[in-house]
């Protein structure tokens, strides 16, 4: 029996269509043909068997009538964004366009404040303090600090300031200390883009020649893919706007917040069903 089994399914295998008699293949288009018509008598006779492949056939089609399926897929590249120091860098009296600098030796994307370096009596170096109550305490500019001389317990009186250092060497940005000249160019950080799939169905019931019933869902964001980004603003729309001016402390370097994506809503997956009729 395993060598019939065998010789049977070398057979098959080996079997080429040019090698199929040509009455067998006319006696197999019968046979369809037969097949076919009765299925089809089947269906239409109540007396006759139902065919099932037929019917499954029919009713698939019957289903996809007035059917409609459409698709969005929306992607966008990240927006500019500008980082800031968040204090007087160029002493014109406000912080609005004071850019924060680049720590050449900094190896994580995180941000730090700096501190002054201060010119002390006897020609040493020591780090910005807090001032009265906490000259002994190195402060960071941004915090507040100062070269304030211990001497003067008013905290009136200085010494010369001069240059600064991060608070944290490994942050690739620091704030740029007052007087001091910043290296971060405008617009040079880029927020994430988002990628977002829509989809839209629905289903036209015929009540008539020229009436209908549609009933349809919109999928928003199918996928439930996050999008951590700050958007955009247009004349249509200001929510990347409105976002970009309550969310600063992803530009600043001090901020807990600074370059966290996390800050921004990362959107979610919303659906809208509604019916209409046309007559």
């Amino acid at each position: 029996m395993a060598n019939e089994t065998a010789t049977l399914a070398g057979y098959v295998a080996d079997l080429k269509f040019a090698d199929i008699p040509r009455e067998v293949l006319e006696r197999a288009k019968v046979l369809t043909l037969d097949f076919l018509g009765s299925a089809i008598r089947a269906r239409s006779e109540a007396e006759s068997t139902p065919s099932l492949l037929c019917s499954t056939w029919i009713t698939a089609a019957e289903m996809a009538n007035g059917f409609q399926i459409g698709s969005v897929l929306l992607v966008q590249t990240g927006q500019p964004v500008t980082l800031q120091s968040g204090l007087d860098s160029n002493g014109n009296g406000d912080s609005a366009g004071d850019r924060a600098s680049l720590n050449p030796f900094g190896n994580t994307l995180t941000g730090s404040d700096v501190f002054a370096l201060c010119e002390l009596p006897g020609g040493t170096v020591g780090l910005s303090n807090g001032g009265p109550g906490a000259f002994t305490t190195p402060t960071g500019v941004s915090a507040g600090g100062g070269c304030f001389d211990p001497s003067d317990p008013k905290g009136h009186t200085f010494f010369p300031a001069i240059g600064y250092r991060p608070v944290d060497f490994a942050s690739k940005y620091v704030v740029t200390g007052p007087g001091a000249q910043a290296n971060v160019g405008r617009n040079s950080f880029t927020t994430p883009g988002f990628t977002t799939f829509n989809l839209s169905m629905a289903k036209n019931f015929n009540f008539g020649e020229a009436k209908y019933l549609q009933v349809k869902a919109d999928f928003f964001n199918i996928i439930n893919h996050p999008n951590y980004t700050l958007s955009n603003g247009n004349v249509f729309s200001t929510a990347g706007v409105t976002t970009a001016t309550t969310t600063q402390g992803f530009a600043l370097p001090t901020d807990p917040n600074f370059l966290n994506p996390r800050l921004f809503s990362g959107g979610i997956r919303s659906i809208t069903l509604g019916l209409k009729v046309v007559f």
